[in-house]
């Protein structure tokens, strides 16, 4: 009895050895130099309340929580850590902890590490803290990197959640994104949807890298913009539980000072181009004046320049809008197309002004007007009118020299000359061609009637489009001819005979708003990608097979 009591005592006390409280602070590198990232990890098996004074030159990049569980002859034990990431800001020697850690009955303390902090490398030696007994965690943090935190109202900002790891894990769990406190405007942008870690070099050290989340916003008012943190666990490699810090963005509101009248709100980086459909135009004709602005920056909120017509010109209806970009980085990139239909109301030489428009550029802290080149429409009357006015007053005529009689007769003699000969020419050139229409009498001139196109015309032209063997070029036009043959089917008439505004206008009595919205897509389309300005990452095979799908939803819609 006595044997077994004693055995009893002694694995109880063994058992009580080996739960007992323990807190341990280790650091991965003694002497660091200025801005070099270090790991300071904590562990406790008492549980992840740690409690640890830092000096102020330290600066904390991130920090990760996590359980391990170990099983030593039979009996489990359960150790909590957290790993912290930074890097100090001054020179000098520091002291580290200790780690405070509070239990049920009694807080416990952890020991102390001395860090002496150099400027110069050759003193830096790298070395590892010996005193811990247990193996040191991979170091880990999270980030919300943001493009900038301070910005000007209506100027984007790029968010990004990141995970900085030495090893690489397999699993998320328990995710809670990030909010933003204030008024805004949030667009996702495309990241891969296979999560990968890459290798990136980070202060002078190589990590895994994993951004799982991008979004870009625009802040609508002034003041502090907060993001919180957000939080995971990761696994697969441990069980760690990260936490980002907040971030702030202070919106600054864009100065008085200097604001052009025309400014409508632009943020960024802009050029701008104009131009007329056509050169010449009679009176009553309909051509399309389209401005063009380029550039990156909030092109989601760009409006319709006003315009200041001359007399002979009037404006037919509203300008239609073509959105020609995709989100990036630094805001919106691409182009915005307006396009104003205009009525001739005179057949005489018209000159449109320069159209401009005013941006804010944020780099520069300052406003930027840019003009498109001046438009002039039937240039060529004037230079007509002037070839008529070029008419000499008889005043200003040379008077010619006085000649002799002798040679004004000479000079009369060869003119009746000369008069006599081109009658002749005259009158041979006359008699053959009543020779030769006497020969085509019988022959009748059909009279040329356009016949409309038929289903079947259009649909001959889709499988041409979509014929994997022609060029990118070929299929373009063949494309746009598809399309007019198409109006030309739904309009009854020739459709390459009108411009695009008066086919969308005439459709308007023949197929609904949105089919006509369809077909101008289409006819934008084509001209991006002949002219490169298209921004998709689609194929171009793939472009074929969605403007056969359109055209035939648009006949399918129509019947």
């Amino acid at each position: 009895m006595k044997i077994t009591l004693y055995i009893s005592f002694v694995i109880c006390f063994t058992c009580a050895l080996a739960q007992n409280p323990v807190v341990q602070l280790k650091v991965l590198n003694l002497q660091p130099k200025v801005g070099e990232l270090i790991t300071i990890e904590m562990t406790s098996n008492m549980g992840s309340d740690f409690n640890i004074k830092l000096p102020a030159a330290f600066k904390n990049r991130g920090k990760a929580n996590g359980i391990n569980q170990e099983n030593i002859n039979g009996n489990s034990n359960t150790v909590y850590y957290q790993v912290l990431s930074g890097y100090f800001i001054k020179s000098g020697e520091y002291v580290l902890g200790p780690v405070y850690v509070k239990g049920r009955s009694k807080t416990i303390s952890s020991n102390k590490v001395k860090v002496s902090v150099s400027t110069d490398k050759n003193e830096r030696k790298s070395k590892i803290n010996t005193n811990s007994l247990e193996p040191l965690n991979p170091p880990i943090f999270a980030e919300t990197a943001c493009s900038s935190v301070e910005i000007y109202r209506g100027q984007s900002v790029s968010l990004k959640s990141k995970v900085y790891s030495k090893k690489e894990f397999t699993g998320i769990r328990h995710y809670e994104a990030y909010s933003i406190e204030g008024k805004h405007e949030v667009y996702e942008a495309q990241i891969p949807k296979d999560l990968d870690w890459q290798r990136v070099a980070l202060d002078g050290q190589q990590y895994l890298m994993l951004q799982f989340e991008e979004k870009v916003i625009f802040p609508n008012e002034l003041g502090a913009i907060l993001i919180s943190p957000f939080e995971m666990i990761l696994t697969g490699n441990g069980s760690y539980r990260l936490r980002s810090e907040s971030n702030t963005i202070k919106v600054l509101d864009l100065p008085k000072q200097g604001q052009p009248n025309d400014f409508s709100g632009l943020v960024g980086s802009f050029k701008v181009k104009a131009a007329l459909s056509d050169s010449i135009a009679s009176a009553n004709d309909i051509v399309s004046l389209t401005i063009e602005i380029d550039g990156i920056g909030n092109l989601q909120h760009a409006v319709a320049p006003e315009i200041e017509l001359p007399n002979q010109l009037e404006l037919y209806s509203d300008p239609i809008t073509t959105n020609n970009y995709k989100i990036s980085d630094s805001g919106f990139k691409g182009n915005v197309i307006f396009t104003y239909p205009v009525r001739v109301l005179d057949e005489k030489r018209i000159e449109i002004a320069p159209i401009s428009i005013s941006f804010f550029e944020p780099k520069k802290g300052t406003y930027t007007t840019v003009n498109a080149s001046k438009l002039l429409l039937n240039s060529s009357v004037l230079q007509n009118s002037i070839i008529e006015k070029s008419t000499v007053e008889p005043s200003n005529l040379v008077k010619p020299k006085q000649v002799s009689s002798k040679s004004n007769l000479k000079v009369e003699s060869n003119l009746i000359y000369r008069v006599l000969l081109v009658l002749s020419c005259v009158a041979a050139l006359l008699f053959l061609f009543l020779l030769f229409r006497r020969k085509r009498a019988k022959k009748v001139i059909p009279e040329i009637v356009y016949k409309v196109p038929k289903l079947s015309m259009i649909q001959k032209q889709i499988d041409s489009v979509i014929d994997p063997l022609i060029p990118e070029a070929e299929a373009l036009s063949k494309m746009e001819d598809c399309l007019f043959t198409l109006c030309s089917f739904l309009l009854s008439q020739d459709s390459l005979r009108l411009s695009r505004n008066e086919i969308y206008l005439f459709l308007s009595n023949q197929i609904s708003q949105e089919q006509i919205n369809d077909i101008r897509s289409l006819f934008t389309s084509i001209d991006a990608k002949r002219y490169a300005v298209d921004l998709s990452e689609s194929t171009f095979p793939e472009f074929k097979e969605r403007f056969k799908e359109r055209v035939l939803n648009i006949l399918k819609a129509v019947h």
